[in-house]
């Protein structure tokens, strides 16, 4: 194969497919490039004979810098030369600086695309083509041979979600290891899933309850289905509302959901501002 096959430049217009869709399949890399700074050629002759050397295990897209203004200044790229590796369409790894090639193939063959990774798309492929069950399988018995393999339970949690099988996604982190149940990936999609389990009462049926008795369950079943129809100024009004009756209510998940949300509606949106304020305030 010619190492032109896997070099290729990159626009505003096609960005999307170069790196992004194509770091599913494996590791991208992104040369940013001026061809008025020195340093940029000596990167850029290192990546070449490494492109020719992995023969089509990473992908190298080069941006002209001076060409995609917007682009470059969009992906946050603010000196030269930069190289961001791409997995599963996010940076992993960025490089400032011509590094020598010997630090280039150790960075590299950290994101090479390993067995499991393939077993993974193979289970994607299944899913797609619309055998759900093969996809779980081979999910379910990859997680059990790579207990310590995050990316493992990500995907599958993912096709639990896309299912609405959102028990089965429950059950299967409370079956995985004290330590994966606390990274922060994990604990985002048991939240986002004990939401939508939630959801589905009628809003008159809920307050009706609550003004009979006030348990966080019932509150909680209400945040959720605030939630799920976008409104999320009532929602984070029930939320914190828990906070305050109960901590401990299914592993504080009155704030969880609150700290969810805010991510979900970004750092800078007034309800998380508002809402941040009055948590911070509550418990500190």
């Amino acid at each position: 194969m010619s190492q032109a096959e896997f070099i290729f430049d990159a626009t505003a217009e096609n960005f999307q497919q170069l790196v992004l869709e194509n770091s599913a399949r494996g590791p991208v890399l992104v040369n940013f490039w001026s061809p008025g700074v020195g340093p940029c050629l000596r990167v850029w002759e290192t990546l070449q004979a490494l492109v020719g050397s992995y023969q089509g295990q990473f992908l190298l897209v080069n941006v002209n810098t001076d060409k995609q203004k917007q682009l470059t200044r969009g992906l946050g790229v603010n000196s030269l030369p930069t190289v961001h590796i791409y997995r599963d369409g996010e940076v992993v790894h960025k490089i400032h600086g011509a590094e020598s090639e010997k630090s280039f193939i150790e960075t590299i063959d950290k994101y090479l695309l390993q067995p499991s990774d393939k077993l993974i798309n193979q289970a994607l492929a299944c899913f797609q083509s619309g055998d759900q069950e093969k996809a779980l399988d081979i999910l379910i018995q990859l997680s059990q041979a790579e207990p310590e393999n995050l990316r493992v339970p990500i995907t599958l949690l993912k096709l639990f979600i896309a299912m609405q099988r959102y028990q089965d996604g429950l059950d299967y982190i409370a079956s995985l290891e004290p330590d994966m149940q606390k990274q922060a990936e994990i604990g985002a999609m048991q939240t986002h899933m004990e939401i939508l389990l939630a959801s589905g009462e009628q809003e008159s049926v809920l307050l009706e309850q609550l003004q009979q008795q006030d348990e966080p369950e019932t509150r909680f079943r209400l945040a959720a289905n605030y939630v799920v129809a976008n409104q999320y100024e009532q929602a984070l009004e029930q939320l914190f509302l828990i906070v305050e009756k109960d901590r401990e209510y299914r592993d504080d998940i009155g704030r969880r959901s609150m700290l969810a949300l805010f991510d979900l509606l970004g750092r800078e949106h007034p309800l998380t501002e508002k809402y941040w304020t009055r948590l911070s305030s509550y418990l500190h």
